[in-house]
């Protein structure tokens, strides 16, 4: 069980810095419609949902942690999750980036 804690907790690190990626990559306006036209749903919407999947999965992640190098990762999966969380909430909720 240990083991796949600890997978979960490398996933989570990776999945929060694919979020990252798509939050920089939406400003460009060709991968916003990409996704938009091939999900059909909006963008800034997506990203709420694999933000808040990143979060439950570092949450899992952490009972996974052995050793300092796990531990660091846990706790920057979670920062680097929660904050996109709440970035992307927030345009998704008000609507308007830093108007």
């Amino acid at each position: 069980m240990l083991r796949i804690l600890r997978i979960i907790n490398i996933w989570a690190f990776w999945f929060s810095l694919i979020c990252w990626g798509m939050f920089f990559l939406l400003f460009q306006h060709n991968f916003a419609l990409f996704i938009q036209n091939g999900t059909g749903i909006d963008p800034f919407n997506f990203l709420v949902a694999m933000s808040i999947v990143s979060c439950i999965l570092g949450a899992f992640g952490v009972s996974g942690i052995k050793g300092w190098l796990s531990t660091l990762r846990a706790i920057a999966t979670l920062v680097l999750s929660i904050v996109i969380l709440l970035i992307s909430a927030y345009v998704v909720f008000v609507g308007g980036l830093f108007e």
